[in-house]
């Protein structure tokens, strides 16, 4: 009797300490890929941000070098200039342009002139220029206006005379906070942060939202923050309070190329791993009623031995009670996963606005050059009516593009309902629409053989979805091997009563002792990968489309396949 008390007692031990190293092991497990996930989403959030700053400044730099060109000759044509640019952004970019001469006196300014001559070479953007021989753009600390009495930026450079002698300086007063709007319509959260910092640590833009009380711009972080040494890699990331307000983030920093800026990107612990704490306490209720269930069938294994009859049926009971409580629990789990999966697909947000941004960069060059050529032929007196309403169409159109644009990307995060017949081929070309420009600014070429379309069932949003993933892995696989002209083949073709498409590379391959792994959830062969990608995909193309896709190596490449059964199948029609 007291061998099987003591034998019980050691089992009920054993299985508690197996459950809350089980429980431990998970939730370290899931914190890994919690801050994974959320390193790519600063990251790519980051990028994007950098990629808004560095098209901003130069589209301000060949504002400024368009202004000095014509200065003194068409001045009433400044104003005009300026209330055009900003027509184009969500709010006041360019605040007043000025324009001093050799010494540093204000000779013209948008707003007004003050009634005595202002001298502004005690200023540092106006004392760079005329203390430098290098003729290039300077961007100051935020300072405030002593004419339109706003906090800005400046950003200066010189106006040359005929002689190659200084004539003055031109300035452009920016509005600081333009630079976080860009993020107003993406959630990074009430305590995530924007910020655009110079490498002498000034503040020149950053999101307030998760500041009460003083505004954060002209202040300094310090000089030992490590994303100030020049010595560190330009970009990477780091987990750490915030300077500024004390809020823990993991923040993604990136140095801007020829301009001596930086920025940042920060989600709030509190925030960013709400997910995580909501599964942590999944797994210790779990633990908890786990462990009271074991201690309760010690309890009455001890108490009722006796009773051999009686005991059983007891215990049955509570079997059957703690396996529906660990059901339910599980069922939560697997509920929050599909939350996370979802949530990863968000965090894919931040390559889209990349993407976005190189669709967007050839039709607003083409309509910088639309308004140019107006204002050129208003200057000679050629500007006549069927031309003007040419321009104005043609400008229209590109418009009509960059709109039509968003709503391609805006489409793509639709879910889809039923199941509906689509065309492979449209799909195909929908989703190379979307990432070609973003493939073509890192050399890679997309060649499509589709000689004839198939009809296929199923859900098209989500075959996108696939076809998009595929295009990121490869993209990322061809940038690893640092190839000077990578290649992606798609391949079209109808095949037993299936429609199948080939998706090739050059990357380099799948490494063989992983290769049959790659389909498995969390699993990844990228530092900064979250695991979920092809795991989706073969989700959606198997269980939801009721295909197979298959991956194989190639020389020189990877190669996937997807095989869905077409419209022409038996039992396969809407």
């Amino acid at each position: 009797m007291n061998n099987k008390k003591n034998f019980s007692m050691y089992a009920c031990i054993v299985s508690i300490t197996l459950l809350w190293t089980f429980i431990w092991f998970q939730y370290s497990y899931d914190s890994r890929q919690a801050v994974s996930s959320v390193n790519t989403t600063v990251s790519n959030l980051s990028k994007a941000f950098e990629e808004n700053i560095l098209g901003t400044i130069r589209h301000l730099d060949e504002f400024l070098v368009t202004i000095r060109r014509e200065y003194p000759y068409h001045l009433e044509q400044i104003p005009v200039l300026i209330a055009s640019y900003n027509r184009h952004s969500d709010k006041e970019l360019i605040i007043q342009l000025s324009i001093t001469d050799e010494h540093g006196i204000m000779t013209y300014n948008t707003k007004e002139m003050p009634d005595k001559p202002l001298d502004l070479s005690d200023r540092e953007h106006i004392r760079v220029q005329l203390n430098s021989s290098e003729d290039k753009l300077f961007i100051s600390k935020p300072v405030l206006g002593r004419v339109s009495k706003k906090w800005s930026v400046q950003f200066t450079r010189k106006i040359m005379k005929q002689d190659g002698s200084l004539a003055g300086v031109a300035v452009l007063s920016v509005d600081p906070d333009y630079f976080s709007s860009f993020y107003r319509n993406i959630d990074i959260g009430k305590q995530g942060v924007i910020t655009l910092v110079g490498m002498d640590g000034i503040i020149r833009a950053r999101s307030t939202s998760a500041i009460a009380g003083a505004d954060p711009i002209g202040k300094s972080i310090p000089s030992t923050n490590a994303v100030l040494d020049s010595s560190k890699p330009p970009v990477g990331t780091y987990h750490a309070p915030s300077n500024i307000d004390g809020v823990n983030r993991i923040a993604s920093y990136r140095r801007l190329k020829s301009y001596p800026l930086l920025v940042m990107v920060g989600l709030a612990d509190e925030e960013a791993f709400s997910v995580l704490r909501w599964h942590r306490n999944a797994l210790v209720m779990m633990g908890i009623l786990t462990t009271g269930g074991l201690i309760l069938m010690f309890w009455l294994a001890l108490r009722f031995d006796t009773r051999q009859l009686l005991f059983t049926r007891e215990l049955e009971d509570v079997n059957n009670s703690l396996k529906q409580r660990i059901d339910v629990a599980i069922a939560e789990i697997r509920q929050k996963d599909q939350v996370m999966i979802s949530q990863s697909r968000q965090a894919a947000m931040g390559e889209m606005i990349g993407n976005i941004a190189h669709q967007w960069r050839q039709p607003l060059n083409a309509l910088s050059m639309v308004l140019a050529n107006i204002q050129a032929s208003f200057q000679y007196n050629e500007l006549t009516a069927d031309y003007l309403d040419s321009s104005v169409n043609k400008a229209n159109g590109l418009i009509q593009k960059m709109s039509s644009t968003i709503n391609d990307f805006r489409n793509f995060f639709l879910p889809d309902k039923e199941i509906v017949a689509f065309s492979a081929m449209e799909q195909i070309r929908h989703a190379v629409s979307l990432v070609e420009s973003g493939l073509k600014s890192q050399n890679i070429t997309v060649q499509l053989d589709t000689p004839a379309d198939v009809t296929l069932n199923g859900f098209p949003n989500e075959y996108s979805q696939v076809l998009l993933n595929l295009f990121s892995n490869s993209r990322d696989a061809i940038k690893e091997v640092d190839l000077k002209e990578g290649k992606i083949t798609i391949n079209l073709y109808e095949q037993d009563g299936r429609g199948c498409v080939v998706f090739a590379d050059n990357g380099g391959g799948i490494p063989a002792n992983v290769i049959d792994k790659i389909f498995e959830p969390y699993f990844s062969t990228k530092s900064m990968g979250t695991g979920i990608g092809l795991y989706m995909s073969k989700m959606i193309i198997e269980r939801s489309m009721k295909g197979t896709l298959e991956a194989r190596n190639i020389e020189n490449g990877a190669e996937f396949t997807i095989s869905i059964p077409s419209c022409t199948s038996e039992g396969r029609r809407p």
